[in-house]
């Protein structure tokens, strides 16, 4: 089953976040600001694609708007 787009946002920011061991300073605002790098990055690739994954497009936008919210 697919995550929820609330679902894979908390999955990205706590990927993120888990690099406290690895550099103690990273903060969750920091955390928040890769995840939604990484989501821009997925957009811009699925935005080429678009006609054809309408439905994908779409669930990386409400995955940002989530990682917005946090």
């Amino acid at each position: 089953m697919t995550q929820s787009p609330k679902e894979k946002a908390n999955q990205l920011l706590d990927n993120y976040w888990l690099m406290d061991k690895i550099n103690p300073d990273l903060s969750k605002e920091q955390a928040k600001q890769c995840a939604l790098i990484v989501v821009e990055e997925i957009l811009n690739v699925v935005r080429i694609y678009e006609t054809y994954y309408d439905d994908n497009y779409k669930y990386w936008i409400d995955v940002k708007q989530e990682i917005e919210k946090l």
